[in-house]
C-alpha cells in the first residue's frame, strides 16, 4: 500500500512545520464581548433547553429518542455555563475598570 501512494503521489510532498493557521473573526457572536449579545445568547441557550426538555417530555415512549434528547440538553447547559463563567468575568472586569475610573 505505501509503495503504491508514493509511485502515484508524486506531488504531494510532507513538511516538518505545518502549513495551517486559525483564523479568529471578532465579529462573530461567539467572540463579541458586549452585555446585550451575552444576553442574547443565553436566552437562546434557555430556549433550546426548554425546547429539547418539552420534546423530552412528548417522545416517554421512545427511550433511546428521550435519552438522546437529554444528552442534548445536558450539553446545551454545560455551554450555557461557560457563557454565564464568560459574562462573569466580563463584568467583573467592567466593574474594576469603572472603580479604577473613579478613583
Amino acid at each position: 500500500m505505501d509503495n503504491r501512494i508514493d509511485r502515484n503521489s508524486s506531488r504531494i510532498c510532507f513538511c516538518t512545520e505545518p502549513l495551517y493557521g486559525y483564523r479568529i473573526n471578532q465579529e462573530t457572536i461567539t467572540q463579541l464581548t458586549s452585555i446585550v449579545r451575552l444576553d442574547h445568547r443565553a436566552i437562546s441557550y434557555f430556549n433550546r433547553i426548554e425546547h429539547l426538555l418539552n420534546k423530552t417530555s412528548s417522545a416517554r415512549q421512545d427511550k433511546v429518542f428521550c435519552k438522546a434528547l437529554l444528552k442534548e440538553a445536558y450539553r446545551e447547559n454545560r455551554y450555557f455555563l461557560g457563557l454565564m463563567r464568560k459574562s462573569y468575568r466580563l463584568l467583573k472586569y467592567e466593574l474594576n475598570w469603572q472603580k479604577n475610573l473613579q478613583h
